[in-house]
């Protein structure tokens, strides 16, 4: 067993996580882990995660007979970090950064490059990680205008080697990426560099119209939140009925959600193109969960989805008289959640596999 020291605790996961804890890792023979220091106020990672925002935390080791903290001089907390035999890699303030026992942090990535998280060699489906990592090179999100992109970095130099842009899978040696291209219902799927597409998706779709997908702020709580809407197809002067599409803790960013996609290849019902080709307007909002264990997060969840419905109304893309909430696994609870607190405001609602009290 492995004591911790006074004003020490393991970093809980968000609310709604598959795990109780953030992951845990080794760095060679030393266990590594996430930790939040007693009275430690390091902002936040601004991650966009789907169980909203993760406790502060620290990296520490457990090396020499004790507890080694690794990331004292970095000025934010981390948003991950994956282990390795040497040494450890994290993102933290917008860098990629190195450290290991005996090592003090260093930054790895070049000043300018916005380095937002680090990057899965697939999709994990929601279960621990697989990053891309190989002994000479490291992927990671980078944040740009149009989203993030995927850049592959010399784990030595921080010398950008190539950018993957929109990459869905990378190979072991990360010097090939599967590339996603979208084009309005069409999606293909290209290897780097090759100019024949391996797979092309509803190829006969490529002319079919498209619901405009906007976004909007507004405010709950006194925090400036963003949200974003799907205009339905066909508009006209009079407001749509409107479906609000919740995850609790969920914090939209810059980029659309890819639910809101017509190349979204989930289940067509999670489709709010599918939604606005049926004349509803679709609204995915920002809904900040609280962390606190005494938290009333019901009464945050629905203080936050009416917001973005009266900003929608104000603009009058919505008639709020003819509004219903859905949601999926933890959005199934709170779905659920913001109509035992807000049903005077919801139509109708559709709770999914949710995970209830």
């Amino acid at each position: 067993d492995i004591a911790m020291p006074a004003g020490r605790t393991l970093a809980r996961a968000p609310a709604g996580a598959y795990s109780r804890y953030r992951f845990c890792g080794w760095i060679g023979r030393s266990p590594a882990f996430l930790a939040v220091r007693e009275g430690d106020r390091l902002p936040a990672a601004d991650t966009g995660s789907e169980y909203g925002a993760a406790q502060p935390a620290r990296l520490f080791a457990w090396s020499a007979g004790a507890v080694a903290p690794l990331t004292d001089a970095v000025p934010q907390a981390l948003s991950g970090f994956a282990s390795g035999s040497a040494a450890a890699l994290f993102v933290a303030a917008g860098r990629l950064w190195s450290a290991a026992p005996g090592q003090p942090a260093r930054p790895l990535s070049p000043p300018g490059l916005d380095v937002a998280a680090l990057a899965e060699r697939a999709p994990s489906m929601g279960l621990a990680p697989a990053w891309a990592i190989s002994d000479a090179r490291v992927a990671v999100k980078v944040r740009r205008p149009d989203g993030l992109r995927v850049a592959v970095l010399d784990r030595t130099t921080g010398q950008v080697l190539h950018d993957e842009g929109s990459a869905f899978a990378v190979s072991p040696r990360l010097d090939r990426a599967l590339q996603l291209e979208r084009q309005g219902w069409t999606v293909r799927l290209r290897l780097t560099a090759d100019a024949a597409p391996l797979l092309t998706l509803n190829a006969a779709w490529r002319h079919r119209p498209t619901a405009q997908v906007e976004r909007f702020s507004y405010r709950a709580d006194g925090r400036d939140l963003t949200g974003w809407i799907v205009h339905p197809v066909g508009r006209t002067d009079d407001p749509p009925p409107a479906l609000v599409w919740i995850y609790g803790g969920q914090m939209q960013t810059a980029a659309p959600p890819r639910q809101s996609q017509p190349s979204f290849a989930g289940s067509p019902i999670f489709s709010g193109q599918l939604w606005a080709a049926r004349g509803y307007a679709v609204i995915y909002p920002s809904t900040p969960a609280p962390a606190a264990a005494d938290a009333d997060v019901a009464d945050a969840l629905a203080r936050a989805a009416v917001a973005a419905v009266d900003a929608a109304a104000a603009r009058n893309w919505v008639d709020p008289r003819r509004v219903g909430i859905i949601g999926h696994s933890f959005g199934g609870f709170s779905a659920a959640a913001v109509l035992t607190r807000r049903s005077d405001r919801f139509a109708a609602g559709v709770a999914m596999s949710g995970d209830y009290d």
